[in-house]
């Protein structure tokens, strides 16, 4: 993989409350200090409602087409703000740098009909790529409204649709729901000391500033019941990864007839217990897909296999069933910190945790090993 100073682009989103302005004052504060320029790409939401549409609610209720078309020009809007900002950071690429999107394109989606939606998109000539898996990780900050209700209110922003609770829980829920099947969401809870929350998505972001991935992997004794409540809104996708004779690995990700490529190089960081690695990873075009699987490692075969991406307790899991060359169900979870208590889900029938068995690695999987 070419080295270069790459700039990640982070999306921080969340439920109405979530802390999502105090973590970018936050942010503002605490980056320069680790040697990293931010550029942020402003909420849309908040812009369009304050600069014209204050009646949104209104029109939502009463103009179904107008508010379509308000949705419509809060992503064109983002989009336009977001090239902007990777504009910017390209004049600073001696420089590590970030941007940072205050809500991202999917959010959209949760204001909408899916058709609708859909619609948008393929009127635009977008896919999933540019609304969802074009941002390197996704940091979502729990709704006051959910564990730390006292602290709930409206009166830090006008803009603020959800005026009670319930309705913050819902809007929470439905934030998320959209951003299920990105590669990297994670989750920031919801606690008394707010502190430890700005302090939890700021060492989220710096791992994946810094492309630290820390990841336990368990291995299941049974297949599944993929129809058990838990799972209804996972979100499903089928993979094919190749092993290239650099070590590196290319990956071809499935979604509905929407594919996504990527090339990824992961290297175990020493003394972390199997838990802690190095990971760049960026998207590649189908071409290159095609042009890497070219040079791939003859001793490797290729791995195929389904993936559920789905919410258990505010963690974020992947489930993988292993199609081929070896059959297997594999559960993972990605941490903010090592020590992270993991908590399983019940309706899985986990055998033993295999975090750093090399055997159960995927490279060693390709090599039949």
């Amino acid at each position: 993989m070419k080295k270069e100073n790459r700039v990640k682009e982070i999306a921080i989103i969340g439920g109405p409350g979530g802390g999502k302005t105090s973590l970018f004052d936050y942010l503002a504060r605490e980056l320069p200090k680790h040697g990293i320029r931010s550029f942020v790409v402003e909420e849309y939401a908040t812009k369009i409602i304050n600069g014209g549409v204050p009646d949104i609610a209104k029109i939502a209720k009463d103009d179904p087409k107008k508010y379509i078309e308000i949705e419509r020009e809060m992503l064109v809007t983002h989009l336009t703000d977001r090239e902007g900002a990777r504009r910017r950071a390209r004049i600073f690429e001696d420089e590590r740098c970030a941007i940072f999107c205050d809500r991202g394109g999917m959010d959209i989606k949760s204001y909408l009909p899916e058709s609708v939606f859909e619609a948008i998109l393929g009127e635009r000539r977008l896919n999933l790529w540019d609304v969802r898996d074009s941002y390197d990780a996704v940091i979502f900050l729990r709704s006051a409204a959910c564990g730390a209700e006292e602290r709930y209110t409206t009166e830090n922003n006008t803009a603020r649709q959800e005026k009670d609770a319930e309705k913050a829980r819902e809007a929470d829920e439905a934030t998320l729901a959209v951003w299920i099947g990105h590669p990297r969401l994670m989750i920031i809870e919801s606690c008394e000391d707010f502190g430890e929350k700005m302090q939890r998505a700021l060492q989220a972001i710096l791992n994946v500033i810094g492309n630290f991935e820390i990841e336990r992997k368990y291995l299941l004794k049974t297949k599944p019941n993929l129809l058990y409540k838990a799972l209804k809104g996972a979100v499903k996708v089928s993979i094919e990864q190749m092993y290239l004779e650099t070590g590196e690995r290319i990956r071809r990700v499935n979604q509905n007839g929407y594919n996504a490529y990527y090339l990824t190089e992961k290297k175990l960081v020493a003394g972390a217990g199997g838990v802690l690695r190095k990971e760049e990873e960026r998207g590649i075009s189908a071409l290159d897909y095609i042009y890497f699987s070219e040079r791939c490692d003859p001793a490797s075969k290729i791995i195929r296999k389904n993936r559920w991406y789905f919410v258990y307790n505010n963690q974020y899991f992947e489930l993988d069933e292993i199609l081929g060359p070896k059959k297997l169900w594999m559960l993972e979870i990605e941490l903010i910190d090592e020590n992270d208590p993991v908590k399983l889900p019940p309706f899985l029938k986990i055998d033993r945790e295999v975090t750093g068995h090399q055997k159960y690695s995927n490279h060693n999987i390709a090599r039949g090993l």
